[in-house]
């Protein structure tokens, strides 16, 4: 289910031409759209609420009136429509939740991310962010988000996620996740754009739906071994916690030992292909049903880091 507020949003347009640009806001665009605003700005918006109107009037009024006519120029409700349904058609159909997408106008601090809806599990996609990226950009975001939850909405998955807490995990959902859990998780969605389109499993194209320039793959490439062993220690602490290193461009390793931003949506990338590498391509599909436990378990019974990956085509054999 995917569900536009670009309506919304131009409703508040013409409302902020009349009296205050934040107040307009608040009244004719966050209030409209709680189900899904709410759970972001908690989620992914430091400060929250508290801090709407700081974040609201540096964005300004010229800046948001601009993105809502470049989604209107380039059709990019109808287009991201499009990219869900091609997603749907090909990823493993979740059973134990009902996928939504929610297309918001935020406050420029994520251009996708996982969160919670009023009516559960939800992805949102930032437009005032992704209205400036290439179409291909846009669409494998898009599917890449779709991943999460359809990964998420295998029954397996689902009972595991609602079972097995992190360690040192507090109060509330957002600590059960592990950091291996997310290894997993965004290795399997960072791949999802190349098993859809049915594209080659290369090295270039790794790095180009992982969006890194060839300095930072190149870096993640000669640190691979080091950036494996530590997210392999590190796996069962909460990602929410402990994290930031290898999801969230944050802490000590970022700055002092150069590991590049996101490395953990490589790791997790590498080992989905050394499991492949043994098992073959279309073993994919049988990976997004499996629960995070079970994908690394595997991993490391081939071989883990040493393990061969694959390097066949969409429809090849191994080479």
């Amino acid at each position: 289910m995917l569900s536009s507020t670009v309506g919304s949003f131009a409703r508040f347009l013409e409302e902020a031409e009349r009296g205050d640009f934040c107040q307009a806001y608040v009244e004719h665009y966050l209030e409209p759209n709680r189900e899904i605003m709410d759970s972001y700005l908690r989620t992914h918006v430091p400060g929250g609420r508290d801090k709407l109107e700081e974040r609201l009037r540096r964005i300004g009024l010229e800046r948001y009136r601009a993105a809502y006519q470049k989604v209107i120029d380039r059709g990019l409700e109808a287009k991201l429509e499009g990219y869900w349904r091609m997603a749907q058609a090909w990823l493993p159909r979740p059973t134990a939740l009902v996928p939504r997408c929610y297309l918001i106008f935020g406050l420029r601090t994520m251009d996708g991310c996982a969160t919670n809806s009023a009516h559960g599990p939800a992805v949102a996609i930032g437009l005032e962010t992704i209205c400036d990226y290439p179409e291909e950009r846009a669409e494998e975001l898009l599917v890449h988000e779709y991943a999460h939850l359809a990964y998420a909405g295998q029954p397996r998955v689902y009972q595991y996620k609602c079972e097995t807490p992190s360690e040192g995990a507090g109060p509330g959902a957002d600590d059960a996740m592990t950091i291996g859990d997310g290894a997993v998780d965004e290795g399997l969605a960072t791949l999802a754009p190349l098993v859809v389109k049915e594209l080659p499993l290369t090295e270039e194209n790794l790095r180009r739906v992982l969006w890194y320039t060839p300095e930072q793959f190149q870096r993640a490439v000669d640190l691979e071994g080091e950036l494996t062993q530590a997210l392999l220690r590190a796996r069962k602490l909460s990602l929410h916690q402990h994290g930031g290193p290898f999801f969230f461009g944050t802490g000590e390793p970022i700055r002092e030992n150069g590991w590049p931003d996101r490395c953990g949506y490589y790791v997790g990338a590498r080992l989905i292909l050394r499991i492949l590498g043994f098992r073959g391509r279309g073993f994919y599909s049988e990976l997004m049903t499996m629960p995070p436990s079970e994908v690394l378990a595997l991993y490391e019974n081939l071989g883990g880091h040493r393990g061969r990956e694959y390097r066949g085509h969409c429809r090849g054999d191994l080479a």
